[in-house]
């Protein structure tokens, strides 16, 4: 029995030596074959993407072509239709002067001109044109029997008279008999179509050309002198292949005409709906075929060699095996020696790999664990828990569930073994996250398990960091979002070239995102700011500084708008800008408004010119007649006063008060215009001095009406002395007008500190007071509160106080009630106090009285 089975057992040794290479074998051949499927499915993959991009290129220049001949075939039809007007007589001179505006408005063309019927140059945007015959070249032997004047006509290339290798395209003119009398033609400019086709090409193999409708080459980009002039029309070529097929657009691929090169062709018509060709031109796009195959057999070498290598990797693999299972009965010999070594081996590959082992008798409950489970749980050698349900009450109870489902799936699948995350309670409270691996290695006959044994990793530091990984990309995509949703976002590599943009950004310039991505922002650059700009711009990005400005750009629809720019350079470790981002918001209409306001502003500050001038004038002019109105009745009053009755000399009375009134009106008028214009000289002031300067000149008006002014220990301001010498005349004069009959008036003039920057001034009286009705109004000009006259005034000596203080950055209020005294408040910035100024409190006139301690609204 032992010898059969010991036969059986070489025998299917044999068998597996023998299967082994031969499932080899077929693997390799079925990878090999898979491989070829997928590099021919690869092959035909890049064919099809290339065919699409140059396609697609054909269209994008055929497009830029196209509207740039609208716009010709309209400038033709605009001279044609002007000229019908016009008549032959004007008609040369207007046609000369419209051709050489329209040349000099349109990049693609060279020139304009107009021949009459024999050929003959009459007009042109250039005077070395006209006279020129050109009824030998084929443009201008247009039909002369049917003229079609809805037709354009486009010249095969051909040299002009000047030189310069020229396409032209023309449209007919006709007499009023229908028939032919000439033509509007316009050259166009091989530069302008070179750059044209140019803009196209994304690739050096790349090739872009212009052929006129009878198969000629008029331009390529980049140039190939040797194709200029060629004539592509020849059977077999891509172009009569192209127009065999009759379609708009064709693709081919094969040896080109013009260069001899194998080459990927996507020929397009240049065709317009309200355009008629005789001869519509055609856009060829083109590129290497060897480049552009170039990737796919770049990585066709490398999975070759992949699939060779592993190949023989796997044949090596397979020798080995087959070595090894010669060696098993040697190994099986040496077992017990070499399970010892296992198990050290295992004891120091797990303490290498920072594990704890457990061993779990759940037959018994007995629980053993190395030292690295103890110290993971926070126990000491030999203090671990020794029963199963203890080791698992350390268990979360929140994961304990997740836990056992793993523990049942495991014995009821039968699979090697179970993974799960959880946490685990230490010795000192705190919680450890680990990964515990684990496997049934002993059950009873019921087919429960008896013996579990597993590992224990902690993987504390692992969860926590993916935590916070994971809470920093949340709130980097919630700040993200919310960019995007405020601010117009971009991002470049360090040439400038645009790697992202977000939704705000296209909708702003009206590009899509695949028209800008590899761009720089040379595509919306408006030409409103100098080189200079953006070369200080540069310096400062690639020095690793932020930028911040304001730009205008220019939208792809021709709008402009303005953007507040914020750029700031991302470095890399060797402090190098990897790329920038762009932040910007739209001011369009701020910057709008801001020229309305200038343009408003420059009107009001002419007209307030004008105002002031008339005032000054008005108080020249006025003021003369009134004096000598004054003078005259003061010298009537001395001639005839004793011949004249009560009420004659009443009259004299009334008309020397009004003459005074008038005199004080227009004088207020005047101060009030030079408030609004005159800019303060700011300084520090002494208000003190000022306020004794005031009191000296109304040192008539105080001692005609008893009153008693206080005056407090006021401190040096930061002002304009004059203004504020007049500020406190008017509230010092108005305080000692509005008074209460039969008491004398009571002025008090003090200042308290508002905080560390300003002080509040007031002007308090004991006169009539103010209503709350008529406070609102009262520091408007010509606002009176007695209009009956009772009380003498201009209404301006407010408004002029209120003006005076906004000048100074405060502002003046009163606080007051009706027959209660009024007290007039305003706030000035502090200044430094003058040298000459003593510390000592000085009061002029009397003792003051205490100030007040309302503050300013």
């Amino acid at each position: 029995m032992v010898t059969t089975g010991i036969a059986s057992a070489n025998g299917r040794k044999r068998s597996a030596a023998v299967v082994g290479p031969l499932a080899l074998g077929a693997t390799v051949l079925a990878v090999g074959a898979l491989l070829g499927l997928w590099l021919h499915g690869e092959r035909v993959a890049t064919l099809e993407r290339e065919t699409a991009r140059v396609s697609s290129q054909a269209r994008v220049v055929a497009q830029s072509m196209n509207q740039q001949l609208l716009g010709i075939h309209r400038a033709l039809a605009g001279v044609r239709d002007e000229l019908g007007r016009a008549g032959k007589t004007n008609g040369a001179e207007l046609a000369g002067a419209r051709f050489r505006a329209l040349a000099a408005a349109m990049p693609g063309v060279r020139s304009m001109f107009q021949i009459d019927a024999e050929g003959k140059v009459i007009a042109a945007s250039r005077e070395d044109l006209v006279g020129l015959k050109f009824q030998a070249l084929e443009l201008f032997q247009m039909p002369t029997d049917q003229p079609n004047r809805d037709t354009m006509y486009v010249s095969k290339p051909f040299r002009s008279p000047l030189g310069p290798y020229v396409i032209c395209v023309g449209r007919t003119l006709t007499d009023p008999t229908g028939r032919y009398d000439g033509a509007v033609v316009a050259s166009l400019d091989p530069e302008y179509l070179t750059a044209t086709l140019q803009s196209g090409l994304d690739q050096a193999d790349a090739r872009g050309t212009l052929i006129h409708g009878g198969g000629i080459v008029y331009v390529n980009a980049p140039a190939l002198q040797t194709a200029q002039g060629m004539d592509l029309s020849r059977p077999g070529s891509f172009f009569s292949l192209h127009r065999q097929s009759g379609q708009e657009s064709t693709v081919h691929s094969g040896k080109a005409l013009a260069s001899g090169e194998e080459r990927l062709v996507a020929l397009r018509n240049l065709s317009l709906p309200e355009v008629q060709f005789d001869q519509p031109p055609v856009v060829a796009m083109t590129r290497e075929l060897s480049a552009v195959y170039r990737p796919w057999w770049e990585r066709a070498f490398w999975v070759v060699a992949l699939y060779l290598s592993l190949s023989g990797a796997a044949a090596i693999a397979l020798g080995l095996r087959l070595r090894h299972v010669r060696s098993l009965e040697q190994l099986r010999e040496q077992s017990a020696g070499q399970l010892r070594a296992s198990a050290e081996r295992l004891e120091l590959a797990l303490r290498a790999a920072d594990l704890g082992l457990w061993d779990w008798r759940s037959d018994t409950g007995e629980l053993v664990a190395n030292e690295r489970e103890q110290s993971l749980l926070g126990y000491a050698e030999g203090e671990q828990p020794r029963m199963a349900h203890d080791w698992e009450g350390l268990v979360h109870a929140d994961d304990l569930a997740a836990l056992r489902q793993a523990q049942e799936q495991h014995l009821r699948d039968r699979t090697p073994s179970y993974s799960v995350e959880h946490r685990m309670r230490r010795t000192d409270g705190s919680w450890v996250r680990v990964a515990t691996h684990a496997t049934v290695v002993d059950t009873d006959l019921t087919g429960h398990p008896t013996r579990t044994v597993g590992t224990h990793m902690d993987v504390t530091q692992r969860w926590l960091a993916d935590a916070l990984l994971r809470t920093s990309m949340r709130h980097a995509s919630d700040i993200q979002a919310a960019l995007d949703e405020h601010a117009i976002v971009a991002i470049t590599d360090p040439r400038g070239r645009i790697v992202s943009v977000n939704d705000k950004f296209c909708q702003l310039s009206r590009y899509s995102r695949d028209e800008l991505i590899g761009k720089d922002h040379r595509i919306v650059n408006s030409g409103h700011h100098p080189p200079a700009f953006f070369r200080d711009l540069w310096a400062t990005i690639a020095s690793g500084r932020v930028w911040r400005g304001e730009i205008r750009n220019r939208a792809k629809d021709g709008r402009f708008y303005w953007v507040a720019t914020t750029i700031v350079p991302c470095l890399d470790d060797a402090g190098r800008p990897r790329q920038y981002v762009a932040i910007r918001a739209d001011i369009t209409d701020l910057k709008r408004l801001q020229q309305e306001m200038k343009q408003h502003s420059d009107r009001l500050e002419q007209s307030n010119r004008e105002l002031e001038e008339f005032a000054i004038f008005a108080s020249h002019d006025l003021q003369e007649p009134l004096r000598k109105v004054r003078s005259l009745t003061e010298l009537l009053r001395q001639r005839s006063g004793r011949l004249l009755d009560e009420r004659s000399t009443g009259y004299l009375d009334m008309m020397t008060g009004t003459a005074e009134r008038l005199q004080h009106l227009i004088r207020d008028l005047l101060d009030f215009s030079r408030m609004s214009h005159q800019l303060p000289q700011f300084g520090p002031v002494p208000l003190r001095d000022v306020a004794r300067q005031v009191l000296d000149d109304l040192d008539a008006s105080v001692s005609q009406s008893r009153a008693q002014v206080l005056v407090g220990d006021l401190p040096v301001v930061h002002g304009d002395a004059t203004h504020l010498r007049l500020l406190l005349q008017n509230l010092i004069s108005n305080a000692l007008k509005f008074t209460v009959d039969g008491r004398a008036p009571e002025v008090g003039i003090q200042a308290v500190r508002q905080d560390d920057a300003h002080w509040r001034v007031e002007v308090r009286d004991n006169g009539v007071g103010i209503a709350p009705a008529d406070r609102e109004h009262l520091f408007q000009p010509f606002k009176r509160l007695h209009p009956d006259g009772s009380k003498a005034g201009s209404g301006l000596g407010l408004a002029i106080c209120s003006r005076i203080v906004k000048r100074h950055g405060g502002r003046l209020w009163v606080e007051s009630g009706t027959g209660a005294g009024s007290c007039f408040c305003f706030v000035l910035a502090v200044a430094d106090p003058l040298p000459h100024q003593a510390a000592s409190t000085r009061h002029d006139h009397v003792v003051p009285q205490p100030a007040s301690e309302t503050q300013a609204p």
